[in-house]
C-alpha cells in the first residue's frame, strides 16, 4: 500500500508541476505502476474475503460501526448541508454556451407541444438535427413539463432544476460513500464537497461540473447517475437478483437520457464494476450483469451507424492525453489531490468489490491516456473531442473525500492523526483551489434567484422579442442571439452560436457566408463588410429586426441603406426594423 501510495503521489507531483513531454511519460509510467499495484492490492483484498460475506449486501449494522454519519448528528448534518448547496445552485450564475442547444430544445417543447425531430435552433424543423437520432429525453422532459405546467422552460431549467438536483447529487454521493463502507461518511462527503466546491480553476473539472452547472444532462448525468450506477453494480456483486439487475438497467438507460456520453461511459462502468465477480469466479452473474449495458451499446451503435451525431472535429490538443487530464484536474495542488485520489482512493474504502472496481476503473482511465490511445479512439469513434470525459469513470470526489477519512480507520486510536491529515489536506485545496462562484471562474454569486446567463443581455433580448413579430429573423450581437435562443422559437436569431454554423454549411438555403457575414456585423465590425452585400444577406435571410451595438455608426449607415429604419434604443444597443 505504501509502494501504491509513493508511486500515486510521484505521479501526481509531475503532473501537477511540469508540462513537458519527459515529465508526463515519467508520470504515466509512476501512474501504470500504481495502478497496476491498485489491481492486485485489490484482488488479493477480495480474495481474502469469505465468499458468503463478500455476497451479501452490507448491513446497517456494519455501515453504522464507527460511522457518525449513521449517528443520529450524521443524517442530520447530511440534509442540511444537502439543503445549504441546493440553495447556493440557485445563487451562483455562471453562464455556458452549450445552453443555447439543449435549453432551446426545451423551449421548443414548451411552446409547441410536441417532440421536435429536426431542426430548433435556426428553423421550425426545417434542417437535420444535429443530434439525430435524438437520444437524450431530459431536454424533452423539461419542456415537456414547462408545457404541462404553463411556464417557461428556461425558468424550470434555472430556477427549479438547479436546487433539485444538487440536493439530489448530495443524497447519492452519501450513498455511493456508504456503499463504499468508508470510516467516516460525513467527514467523507464533507471533504467531497470541499473538493468540489473549491475546483473552480478549469472549465471541464470535476467542481464546475457539479453546482455551477447542475442544470444540464451531462452534468446530471456525472454528480447523480454515475455514483448511484455504482452503487447498484455494487448491489448486483452483492445480491444478484433480478430486481438489483432492473435497477442497474434503468440506471443506465436514464445515463444515456442525460447525455450520448453514457453510451460508452456506461459499459466500461460495468466492465469496471463486474470484474469483481471474475475475481470471485461467479461467471453467470458477470455475464447477468452485462445485460444492463444492452441499451448503452445499442443507443451508441445506432448513433454510429446513423452518422447522425458528431462531437466536432478534433483538434490536436482533443487527442492529447496531458491535455486532456488537466482540462479536468487543472493544474497546482488541487491537480494532484485528484490524481492521487484516482490512482490510489481504492484503499480508502472498506469494501473490497467496490475497490476492485475502484481500481478497474482508474486502470481503464490510465490506460485510455497511454500513447496513440485517445487518436486511435477518435480514428474509429469520432468522439474526440468529448474524449476527455473517460475521466468520468474514476468518481475523484467521494474518493477524495474517502482518502481524508483513512486515517479514522488505520488509526482509529489516534483521533488526532486524523484531524491533522483532515486539517492538512483541506487547508491545502482552501489555499490553492478556486470557488466556483468566484470572478476568476467567470461566476458570480446573485441574488435573487435568476437564469444563468449575463443579466444585461438578458435584459436586452426580453426587450427586443418583445419588439418582434412572430416568425421573425432577428440579427443581434452574439450574447442577446444565444438568449434569444434559449428564450423562445417563435422568433429566431441569424446565429444564436457560431459553433454550430458549420454542422449546416451543407444544407439547401441555410446560406451560412451570409450568416458569418452578418455575425461579423453584428459583432461591430462593419468595416470588414459593403453596404450592397450587407443588402443582400439581409434579403436574403429575411432580417425582420436588427440591432447593433450603441454608437456603431458605420453599421447603422449599412443598415439604413438596407431598407431599415431606426426603432428604439436598448440597454446599450440600437435597434431598426426593416421597412417594406
Amino acid at each position: 500500500m505504501a509502494l501504491a501510495g509513493g508511486l500515486a503521489i510521484g505521479s501526481a507531483l509531475l503532473v501537477a508541476g511540469w508540462r513537458s513531454v519527459v515529465a508526463w511519460r515519467a508520470a504515466w509510467g509512476l501512474a501504470v505502476a500504481a495502478v497496476g499495484l491498485g489491481v492486485g492490492i485489490s484482488v488479493n483484498s477480495l480474495r481474502r474475503t469469505p465468499a458468503r460475506t463478500e455476497s451479501l449486501p452490507p448491513s446497517a449494522d456494519e455501515l453504522a460501526a464507527g460511522d457518525p454519519g449513521r449517528r443520529a448528528l450524521g443524517p442530520i448534518l447530511i440534509l442540511a448541508t444537502a439543503i445549504l448547496l441546493a440553495a447556493l445552485s440557485l445563487l451562483i450564475l455562471r453562464s455556458d454556451a452549450d445552453d443555447v442547444y439543449y435549453v432551446n430544445r426545451s423551449t421548443y417543447i414548451a411552446e409547441h407541444g410536441d417532440f421536435p425531430l429536426r431542426d430548433t435552433l435556426f428553423s421550425n424543423e426545417v434542417w437535420p438535427a444535429q443530434e439525430s437520432p435524438p437520444l437524450s429525453s431530459y431536454e424533452p422532459l423539461v419542456g415537456a413539463l414547462a408545457h404541462t405546467l404553463h411556464i417557461s422552460a428556461a425558468d424550470l431549467t434555472y430556477l427549479v432544476v438547479p436546487p433539485l438536483a444538487t440536493f439530489l447529487a448530495v443524497m447519492a454521493l452519501w450513498r455511493l460513500l456508504r456503499t463504499w463502507r468508508v470510516s467516516s461518511v460525513v467527514l467523507a462527503l464533507l471533504g467531497c464537497l470541499l473538493f468540489l466546491l473549491m475546483g473552480g480553476a478549469s472549465n471541464a473539472s470535476f467542481g464546475n461540473l457539479f453546482v455551477g452547472r447542475i442544470w444540464q444532462g451531462k452534468v446530471l448525468f456525472l454528480s447523480i447517475v454515475i455514483p448511484l450506477l455504482y452503487v447498484h453494480l455494487n448491489r448486483w456483486v452483492h445480491d444478484p437478483r433480478r430486481r438489483h439487475l432492473g435497477l442497474l438497467s434503468a440506471t443506465g438507460i436514464a445515463g444515456v437520457g442525460f447525455t450520448p456520453t453514457a453510451t460508452f461511459l456506461v459499459p466500461l462502468a460495468l466492465i469496471a464494476a463486474l470484474s469483481a465477480l471474475l475475481v470471485q469466479g461467479r461467471l453467470r452473474p458477470f455475464l447477468a450483469g452485462l445485460i444492463a449495458a444492452a441499451y448503452p451499446v445499442g443507443a451508441g451503435l445506432l448513433i454510429h451507424v446513423a452518422g447522425g451525431l458528431s462531437a466536432g472535429t478534433a483538434a490536436p490538443a482533443d487527442t492529447d492525453p496531458l491535455s486532456n487530464l488537466l482540462k479536468v484536474v487543472g493544474a497546482g495542488p488541487m491537480a494532484a489531490i485528484a490524481v492521487v485520489a484516482m490512482l490510489v482512493g481504492l484503499l480508502a474504502l472498506g469494501n473490497a468489490a467496490a475497490q476492485v472496481a475502484v481500481a478497474a476503473a482508474a486502470a481503464f482511465v490510465v490506460a485510455a491516456l497511454g500513447p496513440g490511445v485517445l487518436s486511435l479512439a477518435n480514428q474509429w469513434t469520432g468522439a474526440g473531442p468529448v474524449l476527455w470525459r473517460l475521466l468520468w469513470l474514476v468518481p475523484v470526489g467521494p474518493l477524495v473525500g474517502a482518502l481524508m477519512a483513512l486515517p479514522f480507520r488505520t488509526h482509529p486510536r489516534a483521533p488526532v492523526v486524523g484531524a491533522l491529515l483532515v486539517a492538512a489536506v483541506g487547508g491545502v485545496i482552501l489555499a490553492s483551489g478556486v470557488p466556483v462562484w468566484s470572478a476568476s471562474n467567470h461566476a458570480t454569486l446573485t441574488a435573487p434567484a435568476a437564469w444563468k446567463v449575463d443579466p444585461i443581455a438578458l435584459s436586452a433580448s426580453q426587450r427586443v422579442i418583445a419588439l418582434s413579430r412572430p416568425g421573425d429573423i432577428i440579427l443581434a450581437p452574439p450574447a442577446v442571439s444565444a438568449i434569444i435562443a434559449i428564450s423562445t422559437t417563435r422568433v429566431r436569431a441569424v446565429d444564436p452560436r457560431s459553433l454550430y454554423l458549420l454542422n449546416f454549411a451543407s444544407q439547401p438555403g441555410f446560406h451560412l457566408k451570409e450568416r458569418q457575414l452578418l455575425d461579423d456585423l453584428a459583432a461591430g465590425s462593419s468595416s470588414v463588410v459593403d453596404g450592397p452585400t450587407v443588402t443582400m444577406a439581409l434579403k436574403t435571410l429575411h432580417v425582420a429586426l436588427a440591432c447593433l451595438g450603441a454608437g456603431d455608426t458605420e453599421g447603422a449607415t449599412l443598415l439604413e441603406g438596407a431598407g431599415f429604419a431606426p426603432l428604439t434604443a436598448i440597454a446599450g444597443y440600437e435597434c431598426f426594423r426593416s421597412t417594406p
